[in-house]
């Protein structure tokens, strides 16, 4: 299969990652505000790395920090938390030695990223580990296209999928294929998510290991519906009861209008990639038609259940008036609207918790997506990875570093910051992941929800098509310009030519 030959250039995976649809896609996934930073200060190279607004030039050597991230608040119960991945070589031969650049593009890793570099090199004292930390995903996406195209890419780094699809990923030789090296190491694959480790599958070979693996939820203010006497949501992701139908009717009673002016909005809708398409996955539609092969070809928004979904989204704004518009919406961020205690509900990802969690105000809590007319709901979703440069210069020392930072220690660690849903089944379901004592009460949603995720299209031009078509259009439908119909059907006729040939 010859996905898009002579179409992607460096010219155009530049583009990719510079465009301005990078922080909307991160938003809707991962890439949530930062969480509270660990109380323990980074070093002087740590700090300067932690910007949002430009990348670190210079990588700092990990032997040169002095400072680390906090420790997890609690010891961690999962079994494998203890292990450090075994240093190994490439080759079968002597331990790893000399030296890797892990750049790193999570943007609450300032602290923690350095706090690998020294526990890893504490490890496996013959590597020298220089940390290259972006806070910004698109600016890293940026800077590894660079370096990668002079030949001088990180040996470890964040691949961020939804900026760089998997098959764009190997078609520019950016991904060392690691098929080899999990056998050859024996690695324990059976603790991830089965679904978070084929997002990084190509053409039957694996080119990353998965970080995280998120989705969207409802998250909604308990103590609002039991004043207004409105049946709290379904808890369970295979609850039928909880419908588009219910999802509307709630949110007609949590509205409250005064002298012709709503003073209290029942939810709070999105245009943001993810959580719009969970409307359309979760009525049984698709957004894209895709190959024997798994490479998107075709928009199918305008079949009649895409359709009915984003019309819907539409519906609660223009026609119930139980949404703000756009036009009309708060400068406040979601979450912060939401903690004004003036909106009933509204979507999010698990990585947000750590910013729910700092409302105090009311009750929250968190439930499944609605479901439409279809049997199943969908929920906009996927997942980071680490993955290895295939043309690094030292493969020995990437592998283990990679194995190091994929560790169910390392998934704690992050759990520890408010940075992750992880995609190690015994950390999503540790007591340091669900923190019974800490809202929301319904936190093991978060980890049955991860059955309900629909993966992004694949295909080398997606990022282009939703940047330049998608986004534009669907803020046509969202500020009430045009209906879904004519919105979808605008996609489906400037989108299709921009496939490329599979």
């Amino acid at each position: 299969m010859n996905q898009g030959k002579g179409l992607v250039t460096r010219r155009s995976l530049l583009q990719v990652g510079a465009l301005g649809f990078g922080s909307a896609l991160l938003a809707a996934c991962s890439q949530s505000a930062p969480a509270a930073s660990p109380t323990t200060a980074p070093s002087a190279g740590a700090g300067a790395a932690s910007s949002t607004s430009s990348a670190q030039t210079a990588a700092t050597p990990a032997s040169a920090q002095s400072g680390s991230a906090a420790a997890p608040a609690t010891k961690p119960t999962v079994a494998a938390a203890s292990a450090a991945a075994p240093a190994a070589s490439t080759s079968g031969g002597a331990a790893p030695s000399g030296s890797i650049v892990f750049m790193d593009g999570i943007n609450s890793h300032s602290k923690l990223c350095y706090q690998w570099a020294q526990e890893f090199s504490a490890a496996t004292p013959g590597v020298k580990v220089q940390v290259n930390f972006i806070a910004d995903g698109t600016q890293m996406v940026n800077q590894l296209l660079v370096q990668a195209a002079g030949g001088t890419p990180p040996d470890v780094f964040t691949f961020f999928q939804e900026i760089i699809p998997i098959d764009a990923a190997v078609e520019r030789n950016l991904l060392f294929p690691i098929d080899d090296l999990i056998k050859r190491d024996n690695l324990d694959m059976s603790d991830f998510l089965p679904q978070a480790v084929n997002l990084n599958r190509w053409q039957g070979k694996l080119y990353a290991l998965p970080r995280d693996y998120g989705n969207q939820q409802v998250y909604y203010n308990v103590d609002m519906f039991k004043k207004k006497g409105v049946p709290l949501p379904g808890t369970d992701w295979t609850d039928t009861t909880w419908t588009f139908d219910k999802y509307l009717e709630a949110a007609k009673a949590l509205t409250e209008t005064t002298g012709g002016k709503t003073t209290q909005w029942g939810i709070l809708t999105s245009p943001v990639w993810r959580v719009w398409a969970s409307f359309v996955y979760s009525n049984g539609g698709t957004v894209v038609k895709s190959d024997s092969n798994g490479v998107a070809n075709a928009i199918s928004l305008t079949d009649d259940a895409a359709v009915a979904g984003m019309q819907y989204l539409q519906d609660l704004i223009y026609k119930e008036k139980v949404a703000p518009e756009p036009a009309a919406s708060t400068d406040l961020g979601p979450v912060d609207f939401f903690g004004t205690n003036k909106v009933g509900m509204l979507i999010g990802n698990p990585t947000q918790v750590t910013q729910f969690r700092a409302i105090k105000a009311f009750t929250w809590d968190v439930a499944p997506l609605p479901l439409g007319k279809t049997d199943k709901r969908g929920s906009g979703g996927g997942g980071t990875a680490w993955g290895m440069a295939k043309a690094g210069k030292n493969p020995d020392a990437a592998w283990a570093l990679l194995k190091y930072i994929t560790t169910a220690k390392a998934q704690l660690q992050e759990v520890a910051i408010g940075a992750t849903t992880p995609s190690r089944s015994s950390v999503v379901n540790s007591t340091e992941f669900l923190s019974p004592t800490l809202p929301p009460k319904n936190s093991k949603s978060f980890a049955q929800a991860q059955g309900y995720v629909v993966r992004d299209p694949v295909n080398i031009n997606w990022p282009t098509i939703l940047s330049k078509v998608v986004t534009p259009n669907i803020q046509l439908l969202f500020g009430g310009k045009n209906d879904a119909k004519t919105v979808a059907q605008m996609i489906k006729t400037q989108a299709d030519p921009m496939w490329g040939k599979t």
